[in-house]
């Protein structure tokens, strides 16, 4: 019953600190059996859509509108300096074509933050759909001054590559990011 009531009461904290970004900061914070536990901080702000620095490409492939090799920049502004400066995505979006403009996508690619005292490098990947809006998650690692780091983030709008500013939620934690599960192949 001890274990049922705990179990229930770190649900709750985790509801109440942000969900996926609150779970990723406490399963670093823990450490293993006889470490220090590690530190996380969580953070907070915006991106802003500055331009396209080389223009996509599209092409249509069957039902499917594929928009390649584009990149793109951003400022973000964070309550940590450490995560905020310059934004740089590549990448590309593919949509059903003929649903009319903005109708769903879905994207991946390639991000990179840089400023004045250090570098993060990683990937991102996105959905869009008119309802819900855009919701992109980043995992970087850091380099330089921020090595041996890590940023998780969630940028979610109700407009893609808009001049408004974005929402960001994020958690800075040490150590590297965890390896992507691998599901084995159904025999």
């Amino acid at each position: 019953m001890r274990t049922l009531r705990l179990t229930i009461a770190g649900t709750v904290v985790l509801s109440l600190l942000g969900g996926l970004g609150a779970a990723a900061a406490v399963a670093q914070s823990e450490g293993a059996a006889g470490e220090e536990p590690r530190q996380a901080t969580r953070v907070s702000g915006t991106q802003t859509f500055a331009e396209y620095v080389d223009e996509p490409t599209i092409t249509t492939v069957g039902e499917v509108e594929q928009t390649c090799d584009w990149r793109a920049e951003y400022v973000m502004e964070m309550s940590d300096p450490r995560v905020s400066g310059a934004f740089t995505v590549l990448g590309y979006f593919v949509e059903p074509s003929g649903t009319g403009p903005r109708d769903a996508d879905a994207g991946q690619g390639s991000v990179q933050l840089v400023n004045e005292t250090g570098t993060w490098s990683g990937t991102w990947s996105s959905a869009y759909h008119p309802t819900s809006g855009e919701h992109t998650y980043v995992w970087l690692e850091g380099e330089g001054a921020y090595e041996g780091l890590t940023f998780w983030s969630n940028h979610c709008s109700r407009q893609v590559h808009s001049p408004q500013e974005q929402p960001i939620d994020g958690v800075i934690f040490e150590g590297i990011a965890p390896p992507m599960p691998q599901l084995s192949p159904a025999e």
